[in-house]
């Protein structure tokens, strides 16, 4: 399976809003949401764990943000 392969088959699941492929030490950055815990264990499990062109993943909870989709003149 190629990179854009396995782009399209994580962004199928609807947890799943972004799939950046990205430079530097990982090849790709998920962005999800999930209900709690362990949904986000659930969907780990059954989108990356199950994947074998997954050999490894790290995940980080976004606590709080600020969003400003504006852009300078």
């Amino acid at each position: 399976m190629n990179i854009n392969h396995l782009m399209d088959q994580l962004i199928s699941f609807p947890e799943i809003q972004h799939v950046y492929l990205v430079t530097g030490q990982y090849d790709l950055i998920i962005k999800m949401i999930t209900k709690n815990m362990d949904h986000l264990k659930e969907i780990a499990y059954s989108t990356l764990s199950d994947s074998d062109e997954v050999i490894s993943y790290e995940t980080s909870i976004v606590y709080e943000s600020r969003n400003d989709l504006s852009l300078p003149i």
